[in-house]
């Protein structure tokens, strides 16, 4: 074999082209037939060489010479260079001893437009794939390559082709996708059927490229049942076949039943030199009615309920309630007055049902529809109010929301229930210890207790605190924490809830209310007491408000049961009481309540003295037994009269009367100096002083022996070493005139003592121990009149004796002045009263009026300026019934006592006319026909009285009052018994 030997200049300059003088970069720098070899010499072909040469060599003078690489582009016409085509052949030839590398192709025009590359080219065929396309890359290009080889010497070199013209289109075309209108489409939107179909279309335009030449339709999200690809047919294309349309039919399936979503679908459009625009496009089936958003409350005047719902007041005149429901739609949309609001039939209550509202216009813009929904559907319930909201889109695809609590409005209608009202007996207060001395039982009842049965603690006393509870729930808006009562015709008094229990209306979480409100009972006026009991209601009647307003239907009622006696209390079996009671003072004060002091019939156990409960304090035994009313004096000291009788057998055959003085301990006080031989005492003494301020007793005799015996006396309890002593501090005769000795009682105001007696009364001047000699006598001016009791002052610019005289008339007396023989007389500016009977007692006045009681039980008040009627009042129930003498309250009214045991409460009423009225509080023991009833005495209790009654059945009622005593003063003498102030004491600290 040939050694391949390198080219001789000779042979190298006869080839090369003389304008390159020989030299070539590449074969096209050589003239035709010659090569440029390796080391860019041009050689022409000459002489056979064996083996023969290989690729990239040329035999020259039987040597093979090395070439330099060639590298051709190798083009088909026909083809377009395009991304979709975008692999360029190249032709390389190259001697295979030459080390080639990276073979680049480029296309090119004004600019680069395409590039590819392989890291390694090889002799023969190399295919390079073309990147980088500029997007807007259309039109006539040239396409050239360049290998990278290693010349001799380790030159690294290139290798060029020559540029080949070619065209490109890396353009994608334009897409523009479109749903043409049909004869069911509504803005855009067609309905989704089970048989159509959508024509969707494109317009695939290449504008300057290679011309449009197909067309596809995928669904983005492939349907059930459905092809997920669409091929689209050619409908028409452009002359210059750059553009064309494409029509694609898809089943209306592909949709979702119940959607209205947009399906999502791309079209994609295919140039002929193979670049895909892609366009997006949603398909606008629509098969979903509107939908509706949370109904919300426009109106303002609901309130929340106690189960948390806003509740509406109801009524055939109730306000409507203006709501809010947004209502939207995705697809076709919605007219929004095309929304219907139909009230549920079963919710209206209404006998007149309502019509169903329509929308309010103009609707807002934010998407809602308004209705005005008439609370008046519901009457006289408390219940939801649903109704139905329907709708339909613009292809009529239809939504319904059908009636539920959910949306519903809640109607109030109904009242509140209000029941068992409960007066919590046993949790009155002061404590019952506190009121009464002991439980009730054969000898005492408690006023809280039941006489009868004797069941304890049923009823208040009239100075009682307790607490009051009702119950009361609300099937619809509920009840608060507050509610409601009456007491009596009082105001409304608050009420506060205490517990909530218990679930009373079936299937609503409203839960049972209980609430209370204090009772101070003697803050009331209770009714009418029951005549027999004295048992009186105060009403209560309790309200609860629900939370729309709607007081109860029935309010709560029920009594709280008020005795008016506080306790009666058995003295000395069935003895009964001698005379009107009296108020011991405490400790020379006007502290109240104060103890009570009673005489009874019985030689033994027949003084008692007993606290403001009824507990007794002392029972003392007098003897002679107590006879009339007794009197205390302001250190507690008591002083009772025998009476008048026959003194004990061995005496004198003459009347003989005692005094009896007990001190504030029960001590009975010796009295050997108190017993009288010649004089009966059947008149209750008055109290007066004597030296040094000492209190005393004035006592009038009754009855005398012979007509000169003194029928005037002062006794004295003197207390020494503890041991206490009945002392006769003075005795006189002042009155030994026919008619006058005996006398009938006394009574006295500041100096003067005024004796009632058979010629009226006659006044006498006292001074300490004794007595002045100035006898002023009444004179009638007709004969003599006699008084059985004694007069009433009224300390005025001058003494105004008052007395009741047996002409059954009452009179008001003035003094005739200093004379010889000074009198007492009628006073000529008082008209005289005139009663049907004989007066009764002393009469008692206020500074208006003065009050009598007949004994045929008439009642009767004159003016007690001028005389002249006020009014009159007889017994109930039918005339001819004795009573007691009245005993003043405040509020122009007084107290008494009737021969059946009935206690009456007189009122004068105001005119004019002027009259008195008189009501029955309770009835006591009776007494019997040949008894008149004694006086009661008035102690102050709070705001009110107790008054303290004997009856004809040996029992002592503590009976209490709304009314106050009345306080005696020198113009007021309220009391005809002889208790301390009574006495004319009147201004002395311990009087009420």
């Amino acid at each position: 074999m040939l050694k391949r030997l390198s080219l001789t200049t000779l042979f190298v300059l006869a080839a090369c082209r003389p304008h390159v003088r020989g030299l070539c970069a590449t074969a096209d720098d050589c003239r035709a037939g010659s090569s440029c070899a390796l080391d860019g010499i041009c050689i022409a072909s000459s002489g056979h060489c064996v083996p023969a040469c290989g690729a990239g060599e040329l035999c020259n003078s039987s040597v093979c010479i090395a070439l330099k690489p060639v590298v051709r582009v190798v083009l088909d016409g026909s083809v377009t260079l395009a991304p979709a085509a975008a692999r360029v052949h190249v032709h390389i030839d190259a001697a295979a001893a030459i080390p080639l590398g990276t073979l680049t192709v480029t296309v090119d025009s004004d600019r680069l437009l395409a590039s590819g590359s392989v890291a390694a080219a090889v002799a023969g065929e190399n295919f390079v794939t073309l990147t980088h396309f500029d997007p807007e890359a259309v039109g006539p290009v040239s396409v050239s390559a360049s290998v990278a080889y290693t010349a001799q010497g380790g030159r690294a070199d290139k290798a060029r082709s020559v540029a080949v013209p070619a065209l490109i289109d890396a353009q994608v075309p334009l897409v523009l996708p479109f749903v043409p209108k049909t004869s069911d489409t509504v803005s855009g939107w067609v309905p989704r059927t089970a048989t159509g179909t959508l024509e969707v279309r494109a317009t695939v335009d290449d504008q300057a490229g290679s011309g449009a030449d197909s067309a596809t339709l995928d669904l983005d999200s492939c349907p059930p049942a459905s092809p997920c690809t669409y091929a689209g047919a050619l409908v028409s294309r452009a002359a210059n076949g750059g553009s064309a349309l494409f029509s694609f039919t898809v089943p209306r399936t592909v949709q979702t039943p119940g959607s209205e979503t947009p399906v999502a679908a791309t079209v994609s459009g295919r140039d002929k030199a193979g670049n895909v625009g892609r366009a997006p496009i949603g398909l606008k089936i629509d098969d979903a009615g509107p939908t509706f958003g949370a109904v919300t409350l426009v109106s303002q005047n609901g309130v929340a309920g106690e189960d948390g719902k806003t509740w509406f007041p109801g009524g055939a005149s109730a306000p409507f309630v203006e709501i809010a429901v947004a209502v939207s739609d995705r697809g076709v949309g919605v007219t929004l007055t095309d929304v219907v609001l139909a009230l549920n039939p079963a919710d209206i209550s209404n006998p007149v049902p309502p019509s169903n509202p329509r929308p309010m216009l103009p609707s807002p813009p934010d998407g809602t529809v308004h209705f005005q929904v008439p609370a008046s559907a519901v009457v006289g319930t408390e219940n939801h109010l649903r109704f139905t909201l329907s709708a339909h889109d613009k292809l009529l695809n239809a939504s319904v929301v059908p009636p539920s609590d959910a949306n519903a409005l809640w109607i109030d209608d109904d009242a509140p229930t209000v029941t068992n009202v409960r007066v919590d007996y046993a949790g009155a207060t002061p404590l019952r210890s506190q009121v009464c001395a002991s439980a009730t039982s054969a000898t005492f009842i408690c006023g809280r207790d039941d006489e009868k049965t004797a069941t304890a603690n049923i009823h208040l006393l009239r100075d009682d605190a307790t607490t009051v509870t009702f119950d009361a729930f609300d099937c619809g808006s509920g009840l608060g924490t507050s509610a409601t009562a009456k007491v009596g015709g009082d105001a409304v008094v608050p009420a506060s809830q205490i517990s909530v229990v218990g679930i009373p209306c079936p299937g609503r979480p409203n839960q049972t209310h209980t609430y209370s409100f204090p009772l101070d009972a003697g803050a009331h006026i209770p009714g009418t007491p029951d005549p027999t009991t004295g048992i009186a209601a105060l009403a209560l009647i309790t309200h609860a408000t629900d939370r729309t307003g709607h007081p109860e239907a029935t309010p709560g009622q029920a009594p709280a049961l008020i005795s008016l006696p506080r306790w009666k209390r058995q003295l000395n079996g069935t003895l009964i009481a001698t005379g009107a009671p009296a108020l011991l003072p405490v400790a020379g004060t006007s502290v109240v309540p104060r103890k009570i002091l009673v005489g009874t019939q019985g030689a033994t156990s027949n003084l008692y003295l007993l606290k403001p409960d009824g507990a007794q304090e002392w029972v003392a035994s007098l003897s002679p037994g107590v006879s009339g009313d007794v009197a205390v004096d302001a250190s507690g000291n008591s002083y009772a009269v025998s009476g008048d009788s026959t003194c004990p057998t061995g005496g004198p055959p003459a009347p003989c009367g005692s005094i009896n003085m007990v001190d504030l301990a029960g001590k009975v006080a010796t009295s050997p100096e108190c017993s009288l031989s010649a004089q009966g005492l059947g008149a209750a003494p008055a109290i007066t002083t004597v030296a040094a301020n000492a209190p005393a007793v004035i006592v009038a005799a009754t009855s005398t022996n012979i007509v000169t015996d003194e029928n005037v006396f002062i006794f004295q309890l003197v207390k020494t070493g503890g041991t206490g002593a009945c002392t006769l501090v003075t005795k006189a005769k002042p009155f030994l005139t026919s008619g006058v000795g005996s006398l009938t009682g006394v009574s006295l105001s500041g100096a003067t003592v005024f004796f009632s007696n058979g010629a009226g009364f006659s006044s006498i001047p006292q001074s300490g121990t004794t007595f002045g000699s100035t006898v002023v006598t009444f004179s009638s001016g007709g004969g003599a009149v006699s008084a059985r009791d004694p007069p009433s002052i009224l300390s005025s610019a001058a003494l105004n004796p008052i007395f009741g005289g047996s002409d059954q008339v009452v009179r008001r007396t003035v003094s005739t002045g200093s004379g010889a023989a000074p009198k007492w007389m009628t006073d000529t500016n008082f008209i005289p009263g005139n009663l049907p009977g004989n007066p009764v007692g002393t009469p008692v006045f206020d500074t208006q009026a003065i009050y009598t009681m007949d004994d045929q039980g008439t009642l009767a008040a004159w003016s007690l300026s001028t005389g002249t009627a006020l009014g009159q009042v007889q017994s109930s129930p039918s005339a001819g019934v004795p009573a007691s003498a009245p005993v003043l309250l405040q509020a122009t009214s007084a107290l008494i006592v009737q021969q059946d045991g009935r206690v009456r409460l007189a009122t004068r009423l105001s005119g004019p006319p002027s009259s008195l009225t008189a009501v029955t509080l309770l009835k006591v023991g009776a007494f019997k026909n040949s008894i008149t009833p004694l006086s009661p005495v008035v102690d102050v209790r709070g705001t009110g009285g107790v008054a303290y009654i004997p009856d004809g059945s040996g029992w002592l009622w503590a009976i209490q009052l709304d009314n106050a005593p009345l306080a005696a003063t020198a113009n007021t003498w309220p009391r005809p018994g002889r208790d301390t102030c009574n006495s004319r004491n009147a201004g002395v600290t311990y009087c009420p």
